[in-house]
């Protein structure tokens, strides 16, 4: 799913030469060629295993959303019963998913802080993870009234959190790595017709453009960040544009079933017999 070992490289710091990143690096190789075939998620990723592995069998079947889970009539089913649920009529800008390494919370932090002018706009957190400890050191330090973390919450939920939304934040961090993958949470947001605002480069850049259901800013571009979100606030002709987008491009070519379907076809052609049947 990852080039974990140029992850590791980003996250720790690791130098591409230390000890540990060259151990990575053999097993890394070890397995891409004995592999009978590779999968990657992007074709960035495809791209970089290449430059090393150019007679290797590598297939991009990207992610996607459970459309069967993920789906916009949530947005219209009473939510008022979910834990840590109080819309109040706000319009909501919210993240569901880990509190990782992945994602820039401090862009939401900054976001809420230039939002504080604007009473009927709030923030929602959803999840948890191995940087929980930042995170809440983050928001306490802060202490803004229109943000709240309401920690982890069942996976079954999420659909009908993320459909309480107005917009979705995906903020990347700014580690090279990471421009070569799409976080599932920007799927499963327009899965359920709630356009997303990106922050990043590389893949996620593109596929927010091509989508007409997302924007994409720079990684660290939290006043980009803050008027783009008054905008959608106030211009419910281009929040509505984007969200008409949002459900019909996922379905177009991110269905997850179907993607599964890649995969399974994929194997079974290499294993040269048919799955068995139930």
């Amino acid at each position: 799913r990852d080039l974990w070992s140029e992850s590791a490289i980003g996250v720790i710091g690791k130098k591409s030469g230390s000890l540990v990143i060259r151990i990575l690096k053999l097993l890394e190789n070890r397995l891409y060629r004995s592999a009978s075939a590779i999968v990657v998620m992007t074709c960035s990723a495809e791209k970089i295993i290449r430059k090393s592995h150019p007679d290797k069998n590598i297939t991009v079947v990207e992610n996607g959303a459970d459309l069967s889970r993920f789906d916009t009539y949530l947005r219209e089913t009473d939510t008022g019963t979910l834990p840590g649920f109080t819309k109040n009529g706000r319009f909501r800008v919210g993240y569901a998913g880990s509190i990782g390494v992945v994602h820039n919370f401090r862009a939401i932090v900054e976001a809420a802080k230039g939002c504080l002018d604007d009473p009927e706009i709030e923030f929602l957190i959803i999840g948890d993870g191995s940087k929980h400890r930042e995170l809440r050191n983050l928001i306490e330090s802060s202490n803004l009234p229109n943000l709240r973390w309401i920690g982890f919450r069942p996976h079954e939920d999420i659909p009908a959190y993320i459909s309480t939304f107005d917009i979705g934040l995906n903020p990347i961090l700014n580690i090279q790595a990471f421009r070569n993958i799409v976080t599932v949470k920007f799927y499963e947001y327009l899965a359920c017709g709630v356009p997303a605002i990106s922050m990043g480069e590389g893949e996620i850049a593109e596929i927010s453009s091509r989508s007409g259901a997302a924007i994409c800013l720079g990684h660290h571009d939290f006043s980009g960040l803050v008027n783009e979100i008054k905008r959608l606030k106030s211009d419910t002709a281009a929040l509505d544009s984007l969200r008409k987008n949002a459900r019909p491009f996922i379905e177009r070519h991110y269905d997850r079933g179907q993607l599964a379907e890649d995969v399974s076809d994929l194997i079974v052609k290499i294993v040269g017999k048919t799955p068995a049947t139930n």
